[in-house]
């Protein structure tokens, strides 16, 4: 009984190396690295490029250049909060016109830098572009 155990396994894994499934514990995406180790295991990535070092392989993270393990997206777009200029509103194109890190959708002044976001009248229109401003 036991050699025929010991030979049952080893026919599975045989198996599983001659059908490209050579992983122990599974390799979902076939790329030939297993699931427990693969930083995508959803996508074909062999090499396993991660540029922020982070859980989460290039191939498949939604910020491959800044660190974000949880991956939170509050948007529809594709970009992760970590790494979106408007990450409670879709911005698919990520412009931002006056290069203040405020994405040109949510920007309250989109071509006239107001990082801060400044508005002291709460009209909706930034300090820096409000020509009406009242607040002094």
């Amino acid at each position: 009984m036991t050699r025929l155990l010991l030979y049952t396994s080893m026919m599975v894994l045989i198996m599983a190396v001659v059908s490209g499934q050579g992983c122990p514990f599974g390799d979902s995406d076939g790329d030939g690295v297993d699931n427990r180790a693969d930083n995508c295991p959803a996508d074909v990535n062999p090499d396993q490029e991660n540029a922020d070092n982070d859980a989460h392989g290039d191939l498949c993270d939604n910020c491959p250049n800044d660190q974000n393990d949880d991956q939170v997206n509050s948007d529809p777009d594709d970009f992760g909060d970590a790494c979106d200029n408007c990450p409670e509103a879709s911005n698919t194109s990520q412009a931002d016109d006056d290069d203040d890190s405020v994405g040109n959708v949510c920007d309250n002044c989109p071509f006239r830098d107001n990082d801060g976001q400044e508005d002291c009248d709460s009209d909706g229109e930034g300090d820096a572009c409000d020509l009406n401003d009242e607040c002094e």
